[in-house]
């Protein structure tokens, strides 16, 4: 019997040297942290969009404000909400101003829905109670009360995990040194290439959502001005139709290389050279000085300054472009941030970490920063990877 329990002793010394309980339960939690990120992605996701805009204006606003707390609040509430809400407004403008086009056709289709006649409503009260009992006894009353109850619940959820999705960017702005510290501590040095990556894709997120979203949202703004100083000055029937729906399109079409904004002036130019045409052709100056102004000042304004200011040179447009187009198909509404998202995890990867696997000669030397004059010529309309990047190309060893 004395073996046996030499055997269980030796067992039991094992599992204690490897703490296999602890692992267990690092593996238990792991599991629900994991479980509850992938039911809340979305807002995951969408609370790491609203850190990376706000987290540049946060550290300017460091140095006057007196806490992190205060200004991680200032930046939500007075900054980065108003963006938000201005955008929403832009889009239900755009909604109101599509909305005219059909609204004739959505009148038709909500009286056709409607379980009486307008035209045919008696005049009498006896009758007209009696008509209305019918439709409260008939069910559709009922029915569009559960329709509006479900559409409550809808809007009241998603409020609900948007501000749960605040909370999580206010958390982050207050605590991101604090994080960063710990892991720099307890997970890996500073040094370490899990350091060097991580750190490459968080200046590469700041650069997408920060520098692109700001860009977009300038180019919103300063289009929907100009196309409303252009109504002022417009002769009688040259009006740009729908200006605030034009800017948002345009602010959008930045994203596009080369042409994108080009082809809003083109289409508006087109059209209103059109109208003057048919009404009045002494007036075609005024289609050909807007295309003039839209692409020699204001685009090169945007070229040269705006979208060199704001979105950085990380990243070759194109992805840029592809991760946008390509992430609400695929995820959703959230597409349109998880898609940059995982564009910069991928390539950061491919880029920095990759080629070092298949090279494991490489692995002498660390991950480095290099200068912006190294490879990666860019075109116009293309941004580089100029500050974060493996030293790859010619492995230790392997040079000819």
């Amino acid at each position: 019997m004395s073996q046996p329990s030499g055997a269980a002793d030796r067992i039991r010394r094992i599992f204690e040297q490897l703490e296999v309980g602890w692992w267990v339960f690092a593996l238990v939690v792991g599991a629900v942290v994991a479980f509850v990120g992938y039911v809340y992605l979305p807002w995951v996701i969408f609370g790491l969009f609203v850190y990376y805009v706000a987290r540049p204006i946060a550290k300017r606003l460091e140095k006057r404000l007196p806490s992190k707390n205060i200004t991680a609040l200032v930046t939500l509430l007075l900054i980065v909400l108003p963006i938000v809400t201005i955008l929403g407004g832009a889009i239900f403008v755009t909604i109101a101003e599509l909305s005219r086009f059909f609204t004739s056709e959505v009148a038709t289709r909500i009286s056709a829905a409607l379980p009486f006649s307008i035209g045919a409503l008696p005049q009498d009260p006896t009758e007209l109670l009696r008509q209305f009992g019918e439709v409260f006894s008939g069910g559709a009353i009922q029915d569009a009360f559960g329709s509006l109850t479900r559409t409550v619940g809808s809007v009241a959820n998603s409020l609900f995990n948007a501000f749960l999705s605040l909370l999580f960017a206010f958390f982050l702005l207050r605590e991101d040194d604090r994080l960063a510290g710990w892991f720099y501590t307890s997970i890996a040095d500073e040094d370490s290439d899990v350091s060097r990556y991580l750190s490459a894709v968080d200046e590469g997120l700041e650069s997408v959502y920060f520098g692109y979203t700001v860009t977009i949202f300038v180019v919103m703004v300063l289009a929907a001005i100009i196309y409303n100083v252009f109504n002022l000055v417009a002769p009688s029937g040259l009006e740009i139709p729908a200006p605030v729906t034009l800017a948002v399109i345009t602010g959008l079409f930045t994203i596009v290389p080369l042409v994108g904004r080009s082809i809003v002036y083109a289409v508006v130019t087109a059209y209103l050279a059109i109208v003057a045409l048919q009404t009045n052709p002494t007036a075609l100056w005024f289609p050909l000085v807007f295309l003039a102004v839209m692409e020699l000042p204001f685009d090169n304004l945007i070229r040269i300054y705006i979208r060199p200011a704001l979105s950085g040179r990380l990243f070759p447009m194109s992805l840029i472009v592809f991760a946008y187009l390509v992430g609400p198909p695929l995820f959703g509404w959230y597409g349109i941030f998880y898609g940059p998202f995982l564009m910069v995890v991928v390539v950061l990867f491919l880029q920095l970490k990759f080629p070092r696997m298949l090279h494991p000669a490489a692995e002498e030397e660390p991950l480095r920063r290099v200068g912006p004059s190294e490879e990666w010529e860019i075109d116009e309309g293309q941004t580089r990877l100029d500050e974060v990047r493996a030293d790859i190309d010619e492995p230790a060893g392997t040079s000819d």
